[in-house]
């Protein structure tokens, strides 16, 4: 299961992020960068969206005050967005139970 896009949507630091890979992304990829760029927010990004499909809560107690970038209650995981090789985060989650 290969990650092809990731999109971040008033995610933390990000306005808007995408990092698309293409139709055919490579086994191994580097996120790179300077401290405070952003790295870590890319998967905790990743793992806020999961988590809201697991139903397995919110470990921390981190609110919308941790992953909204304008602090916004309403916050929530649809302003992220994985698409796979295999197809769409939904559909390739339920693919695997």
């Amino acid at each position: 299961m290969r990650i092809k896009k990731i999109t971040l949507n008033e995610y933390k630091r990000f306005k808007s992020l995408t990092i698309d890979l293409g139709d055919s992304p490579k086994r191994i990829i580097a996120l790179v960068g300077p401290n405070g760029c952003g790295k870590s927010s890319v998967f905790d990004g990743m793992l806020y969206h999961n988590n809201a499909y697991a139903f397995i809560g919110n470990k921390g107690n981190k609110d919308f005050h941790y992953h909204s970038i304008n602090q916004l209650p309403s916050y929530n995981y649809e302003k992220i967005s994985i698409e796979f090789v295999e197809g769409g985060f939904r559909s390739v989650r339920n693919a695997k139970k």
